[in-house]
């Protein structure tokens, strides 16, 4: 197995290189990597975890072990740790724009935190489960709300800058 390939199998970025892969007999592995930083590392990966096995700061010669490859490189090398931060929040920006849908009354289009108090929501007072018998209930209560000039429903939970939809 190439330094590459393992590197790659264990890290999506983080790394600049990886030297040849060398088996201590043992079932673990060992591998020299450098990080974004250009500090060149010196990894053994078993069971256990990943080790960087150069003495540790502060002239330690214990090994500092993670369990995992990516945890190693949260924890010795910051652009890493950077990148890998920017990433995650990418992605859950992702998810929560695909779950806002889910957190829209199906009645008015109210983005809530999921059913709040009562089970009803504060905007137009639908109930959650509306159209658990008649699917046309909801088309029927929107109609309704917007007719009676879509008054928010719960005085208390108004927001300071909503404003009723247009239509």
């Amino acid at each position: 197995c190439s330094g590459t390939l393992w590197a790659g199998a264990q890290v999506r970025f983080g790394i600049t290189s990886a030297g040849a892969v060398s088996s201590d007999g043992a079932g673990a592995a060992t591998v020299s990597i450098t990080t974004l930083e250009d500090t060149p590392l010196l990894v053994r990966l078993s069971a256990e975890g990943a080790c960087v096995m150069q003495p540790a700061a502060e002239g330690s010669l214990r090994p500092r072990c993670y369990d995992s490859v990516n945890s190693l490189l949260l924890n010795e090398s910051p652009a890493f740790t950077a990148k890998f931060n920017s990433s995650l929040a990418a992605q859950l920006a992702i998810v929560a724009a695909e779950r806002e849908h889910d957190n829209a009354c199906p009645a008015c289009d109210y983005l809530f935190k999921p059913w709040g108090r009562g089970e009803q929501c504060d905007c137009c007072g639908a109930d959650n489960n509306l159209n658990a018998d008649d699917p046309t209930a909801l088309e029927l209560w929107r109609k309704q709300w917007i007719a009676r000039g879509c008054q928010w429903f719960d005085e208390s939970a108004r927001p300071d800058d909503w404003e009723a939809p247009s239509e």
